[in-house]
């Protein structure tokens, strides 16, 4: 579990419409609906905080590396996989969903793509357990899916 310290407690109002459809789609994703919105921030936190530091360089003497580029590369890499896994196969909403999030998380953790296995797919879905309430046959709906989204990467590299 995650350590409650770490978080906040925000109140926002959402049109009526939003937190209808936040409503229907974190039951859909077995989220409560903070999860499902902590989870979409995270994306846009993301994506500010990569900005952000590559803002940061202000002199030609810190041009990016050939590592950074590598890591650029892999990071983008993932999740663009991931779009054209979703495009290609046409999944669910809560199998998209999920490939999303796995793509985030190989992300997260540095994972080489090219090295994809079934133990970094049962270490993912142990990690995500511990945050949402899934069934077991959820849980192996999701592992038959990430296996087809890691065939389908392994044919990529």
């Amino acid at each position: 579990m995650k350590d409650s310290n770490n978080f906040s407690t925000i109140t926002i109002k959402l049109p009526k419409h939003l937190a209808d459809w936040l409503l229907e789609f974190s039951k859909q994703m077995a989220m409560q609906p903070e999860q499902v919105i902590a989870t979409i921030l995270t994306y846009y936190y993301e994506a500010w905080k990569a900005g952000f530091e590559k803002g940061r360089r202000t002199s030609p003497s810190e041009s990016v590396t050939e590592e950074e580029l590598t890591t650029e590369a892999t990071e983008t890499n993932i999740e663009q996989l991931a779009t054209e896994f979703i495009r290609h196969l046409k999944p669910s909403k809560a199998f998209s969903f999920i490939v999303r999030e796995f793509a985030s998380w190989i992300k997260r953790n540095n994972i080489d793509p090219s090295k994809m296995s079934e133990n970094i797919i049962e270490a993912f879905l142990d990690a995500y357990r511990e945050d949402h309430n899934i069934s077991k046959k959820t849980y192996y709906t999701y592992k038959t899916t990430l296996r087809s989204f890691m065939r389908y990467i392994r044919k990529q590299y």
